[in-house]
């Protein structure tokens, strides 16, 4: 069996705080999600060798990093781990160039800095000093220092979070860029869901220095523990499908039990979409209702009923249009406690989730 990407197994007590977490991630984007205070941050310094576990192991791609078992600690130095923080911490008494050459791998030629600079559109800043970039062009030049070391894992610390929004937007195309063009798996710490949902294949779910959910993005997503974490506006689900149709500026999308309609604009015969379904948006009903303007009206099965507060619960569904499905799509509803029992609902129930087109969407703005 081919061994992860990255394998993480800890424990660690630093600076008054507990974390004891494992899981594995891939190449591609591997989304740390969690609150503040949940141990984002404390996880990326000790992948990177800025603290040492008490106990466990990390691995890339087979090659153990820190190893308690067997004495194994590498210094951060010879770990080829590419970090990029929240501030992007350039040397300031450096131009842009120099910069970028500061701890450069022999692994990197000449070809491939050019299109490493060429990917992030930095060859106008070479000969500029930091402290004359704007924010999103400083985390750019990070971005591409940090590539310039040949790491065999990035770790992106919250790299949009002190950038305005017409900055973040200008900036994400091009972390999309280095996901599509590298093989190096890429830890990216955020606590802003629309940057997941764009840029992640995968998710680890933190909370209080534990792994609370991790898995394939709609997984995490779907998992309980992350309504806590989304709160009651932007708890919901992601759901993966392929564009069938387009017609009277809608678009309906296939997904492993039925189908969902949605507005979103952009969208082209044949394509792989996620779409983001909020708890909040979805109605229920024991029989399918008629003559209404709902495009998005599937049938479905109740899986679970979970408590959200004294006033509300959450209802898991599996979509049931096919019967056939092995592995159903999955929605939820987060619905009154006077509603779940005027309607009676209980596991296993089959009801009708009924949710607008206009709110089923990428969950980012197009």
């Amino acid at each position: 069996m081919t061994a992860p990407a990255l394998d993480v197994a800890i424990a660690a007590h630093t600076g008054g705080f507990d974390l004891d977490v494992s899981f594995t991630a891939e190449t591609g984007v591997t989304a740390i999600l969690g609150p503040s205070g949940a141990g984002k941050t404390t996880l990326l310094d000790l992948i990177a060798g800025f603290a040492r576990p008490e106990a466990g192991q990390i691995s890339v791609n087979g090659t153990p990093l820190f190893d308690a078992s067997r004495n194994i600690c590498l210094p951060a130095r010879r770990r080829r781990v590419g970090y990029v923080f929240q501030d992007a911490q350039l040397f300031p008494h450096m131009r842009v160039a120099k910069n970028l050459t500061f701890g450069l791998s022999p692994e990197i030629g000449a070809e491939d800095r050019a299109e490493i600079v060429g990917l992030l559109a930095i060859e106008e800043l070479m000969q500029r000093w930091p402290n004359s970039l704007s924010g999103g062009e400083r985390q750019r030049v990070a971005i591409a220092r940090a590539l310039f070391s040949a790491p065999r894992l990035l770790l992106l610390d919250e790299p949009l979070a002190n950038l305005h929004p017409g900055q973040r937007e200008r900036l994400i195309p091009y972390i999309e860029r280095i996901k599509e063009r590298s093989r190096t798996p890429l830890l990216y710490v955020t606590h802003q869901l629309e940057e997941a949902l764009r840029m992640a294949d995968r998710a680890v779910l933190m909370a209080d220095g534990r792994i609370a959910a991790a898995g394939a993005l709609e997984e995490v997503f779907a998992h309980p523990a992350m309504d806590a974490f989304a709160g009651e506006h932007d708890a919901g689900v992601v759901v993966r499908g392929t564009v069938r149709e387009k017609q009277h500026g809608v678009s309906a999308v296939s997904v492993p039990g039925g189908r969902f309609v949605t507005t979103e604009r952009g969208l082209t015969l044949g394509q792989e979409v996620r779409l983001r379904i909020l708890s909040r948006d979805v109605a229920l009903a024991l029989a399918r209702p008629e003559a209404t303007s709902l495009l998005n009206i599937l049938k479905c099965r109740i899986a679970a009923i979970t408590s959200v507060s004294d006033r509300e619960v959450l209802v898991s569904l599996e979509l049931a249009d096919r019967a056939t499905e092995k592995t159903p799509a999955r929605i939820a509803a987060r619905i009154t406690r006077h509603s779940a029992a005027r309607l009676t609902l209980a596991e296993g129930l089959e009801v009708y989730a009924m949710v607008k087109a206009v709110a089923v969407s990428r969950g980012w703005a197009s």
